[in-house]
């Protein structure tokens, strides 16, 4: 090193000592400060740099010469392998990285009210071009830099090159990097006809590595200030070349990895779609859609990957079922109020057919992952085959919510393939749209781009359904929440009312709930601890049955007509005598007397 390099370094380390002396004392002091280690405090000194508001010539300068030792490092052990790099040489690298990326938001001259005000006139901005610099400012380096080493072949470097623009970058330099990712992108995900400089290899980690960033990075945008200018780059286009690009590489343990990253990706851009202010949002989601739909495996159909040479196929099955339910879960967000959009360039009736083919296909293939999930759950408790880490939501209940948010969405063409699964053959089917019907009147379907005369023709279909189809009402009422019941039972009590069916509607929920009635009237020994007690318990029960049915034979000239019609809808489903008691006398009286009197 030259003596010029040894005085500059000094400086640097005399300037970080001051301040961080300086630091010390101001926190140190406070009586909540705990110190638990090197690497944890220096962790907290980068983030009070991150804090200062405006610069010095100082720290300035200080950054440019921590960035110059930085950059040389970078180019030197970008392409090394781990194994040959000096312990030391990288630590020391880490910690420049660490420097520059929290000090440097300061170090600009957006962040500056008036950068050419007496106080900060000619200070040496990194984002300016230098009077010593012809091609481009020391923050283009640099983030162009930090970018490249995304791809880097060695684990630790593309890592620690991660963690630090995740953890440390100061929110100002957000757009840069966007930028930056915008533009690495451009050039390695290009066609390897035309860009032969990186592997596939290379663009396939850079991808994995890109991506979870991006996803930390709008993770902690938490308000439209924190947002700033990153606004002007578009998160959502980056996110489907990231997707395009992965969907054209053959299938393998790597690349399944890295589409699980891009689909808990896709998951966290649509959550802030709203703060992001997504440009082309509905063209971006519909070509989204298009690709992670593709991604999930189809029911039944093997996956070529599982049988590549050299491939350890459980780990392959295991990582297709990761990505199953990563890519389920991102369109659980993605379809939300998606309207579907087939390709520019069409006519109108054109459009209106391909986007009723887009959602028979959708709704179908997310019908058959329904019946899919419950016997791929009994072969995998059969076989103990490790599934996904994340169970907070199971494959049938993220089915349900993107075919409810398709058809609330989309229910001008999405209705009339949709009722006709209320007659499926499969119970499980049949109970899933039942929940989609709840979920899309919950969301309120948008029945108002529709005609009077198609709204009307949409509701007497599904008030058809309903009256037509009693196991389907049934199921409906089952799967009511609680807090809804009084709502849930007023509207079909109008509905069938309306068209004379109460008593129908009111003996299929009589039928069902004595089928689901235990009419054993014998006390379980297995839940009792003695026979006394079961005694006892037997004789308590005889007591309140007797006092109860007298109190009710005793009003029956009281008894409402209605009730009447009740007990003699009943009566002939408890009339077989499976029980020997009085009891069960005075209740078929009771029913037989009321019954009879209609």
């Amino acid at each position: 090193m030259t003596d010029d390099g040894k005085v500059t370094l000094h400086f640097v380390h005399d300037f970080l000592e001051a301040r961080l002396l300086l630091l010390k004392h101001i926190k140190i002091s406070s009586r909540d400060f705990r110190f638990t280690g090197l690497v944890a405090f220096q962790k907290r000194v980068r983030g009070l740099l991150r804090q200062m508001a405006h610069p010095t010539a100082g720290m300035l300068a200080a950054w440019e010469t921590v960035f110059d030792f930085w950059l040389r490092i970078s180019k030197h052990i970008f392409s090394r392998p781990a194994e040959i790099l000096e312990e030391r040489a990288l630590v020391e690298w880490r910690n420049y990285s660490g420097f520059l990326a929290s000090l440097g938001g300061t170090c600009i001259s957006g962040r500056t009210p008036s950068p050419e005000e007496s106080n900060f006139a000619g200070l040496r901005w990194i984002d300016r071009l230098l009077p010593d610099s012809y091609d481009e400012n020391l923050l283009t380096k640099y983030m162009r830099q930090s970018v490249q080493l995304l791809a880097s072949n060695n684990v630790r470097i593309r890592e620690a090159t991660r963690e630090t623009l995740s953890t440390e970058l100061a929110s100002p330099l957000y757009l840069p990097l966007f930028e930056n990712l915008e533009t690495e992108l451009g050039t390695l995900f290009d066609s390897p006809r035309t860009n032969t400089s990186l592997s596939v290899e290379s663009r396939i980690i850079f991808a994995e590595q890109a991506s979870a960033l991006l996803r930390s990075i709008v993770e902690k945008l938490g308000g439209p200030a924190e947002v700033g200018t990153s606004l002007s780059v578009d998160v959502g286009a980056l996110t489907l070349n990231f997707a395009k690009f992965l969907d054209e590489i053959q299938e393998g343990a790597s690349v399944l990895r890295v589409k699980i990253k891009i689909c808990q990706l896709c998951e966290t851009v649509t959550q802030k779609k709203e703060l992001l202010n997504l440009r082309h949002d509905v063209r971006i989601r519909n070509q989204l859609l298009e690709v992670i739909f593709s991604w999930i495996a189809r029911p039944g159909t093997p996956n070529d990957a599982i049988h590549a040479p050299g491939a350890r196929a459980e780990e392959l099955l295991r990582l297709q079922k990761d990505l199953d339910k990563a890519c389920l879960k991102a369109l659980a967000d993605l379809t939300y109020r998606l309207p579907l959009q087939p390709a520019d360039g069409q006519s109108d009736a054109d459009t209106s057919d391909l986007k009723s083919q887009m959602f028979h296909t959708y709704f179908n293939r997310f019908l058959s992952l329904l019946n899919y999930d419950s016997g791929d759950a009994r072969r995998n408790d059969a076989r103990s085959l490790p599934v996904g880490n994340d169970d907070s939501s199971n494959t049938s209940e993220l089915a349900i919510t993107a075919l409810s948010n398709l058809l609330s969405a989309n229910i001008d063409v999405g209705l009339k393939h949709s009722l006709g699964i209320g007659y499926h053959e499969d119970l499980d089917i049949r109970t899933a749209f039942v929940k989609v019907l709840c979920n899309i009147l919950i969301q309120g379907a948008e029945f108002n781009n529709l005609s009077d005369t198609a709204v009307n023709e949409k509701y007497d279909e599904l008030l058809e359904l309903l009256i037509n189809d009693m196991p389907l009402t049934i199921a409906l009422c089952d799967a009511c929440p609680s807090n809804e019941v009084d709502e849930m039972t007023i509207s079909l009590l109008n509905i069938f009312d309306s068209r004379g069916l109460g008593s129908v509607l009111l003996e299929g929920l009589i039928d069902h709930e004595v089928e689901q009635t235990d009419l054993d009237l014998e006390l379980d020994p297995a839940r009792v601890t003695s026979a006394e007690e079961l005694n006892k318990n037997a004789l308590q029960l005889k007591v309140v049955t007797r006092v109860f049915i007298e109190d009710i034979c005793s009003s029956a000239p009281h008894m409402p007509v209605s009730f009447r019609k009740i007990c003699s809808i009943v009566a002939p489903n408890v009339n077989e005598p499976t029980v020997d008691s009085e009891a069960f006398d005075f209740g078929s009286r009771l029913y037989y007397e009321n019954g009879r009197v209609l």
